[in-house]
């Protein structure tokens, strides 16, 4: 836990939103970080999800025979 402490702390030196953030998150509904895709609200021109494959990906398949 010692060693997540210091890595939010240096977050909330870059991130002044995230102010108090180890006090804050130990407190319930102390720290709400929004996440649009959860709330399943795709921010794409669309307003749904974009899905894309890499060409590598399909020519080594774990599926390929």
């Amino acid at each position: 836990m010692e060693d997540y402490d210091r890595i939010r702390n240096d977050i909330e030196a870059v991130l002044p939103e995230f102010a108090d953030y180890n006090q804050r998150i130990r407190h319930p509904g102390g720290f709400h970080l929004i996440n649009a895709a959860a709330e399943r609200r795709w921010m794409t021109p669309s307003g749904k999800a974009n899905f894309i494959t890499s060409k590598g990906l399909l020519e080594r398949s774990l599926f390929s025979v």
